[in-house]
């Protein structure tokens, strides 16, 4: 058995190997390949921010500037991953008005109570989502499936 698995591991090892030399010998599709990935930017690098830019964003998001704490979230999320700090800066760009932020944070206090059965998470989740309805964003689905876990709760 453990012959079977070493052979099955080094028998992998050498087809993932074939298949880069494969692709390096392959000139044209190296340079097609370089040119694609250099037209289509990754998310991680679309939502970098300089360091200046970063401490300006700060000041702007904390006087209530809900764009620049929209921007910070998705820095902290796909560039940092820093989850903490991605809620917060998506809270307080969700206090500031900005809908899409309300959106995103009914969908992931949802998520969070599915996960934990913390009612807090569910209360929070129909918060944002009756705040976002009411500034035009289309929810209504995820607000009758949170009514309807509450609902469950008293039951």
């Amino acid at each position: 058995m453990k012959g079977n698995k070493l052979h099955s591991s080094h028998m992998t090892l050498k087809i993932i190997l074939l298949g880069i030399f494969l692709l390096s010998c392959n000139h044209s599709y190296g340079k097609e390949r370089r040119m694609q990935s250099d037209a289509n930017m990754s998310l991680n690098d679309s939502v970098y921010i300089s360091k200046a830019e970063l401490e300006k964003l700060k000041i702007d998001a904390s006087s209530g500037n809900g764009q620049a704490a929209s921007k910070l979230a998705h820095y902290f999320a796909f560039y940092e991953f820093n989850q903490d700090k991605f809620i917060f800066w998506l809270v307080r760009a969700a206090e500031s008005g900005n809908t899409q932020a309300q959106h995103d944070l009914t969908y992931i206090f949802f998520d969070h109570y599915q996960d934990s059965k913390d009612k807090n998470k569910l209360y929070e989740a129909e918060k944002w989502a009756l705040l976002a309805q009411k500034n035009g964003m289309p929810i209504t689905g995820l607000l009758t499936e949170i009514q309807t876990e509450k609902q469950n709760l008293t039951r």
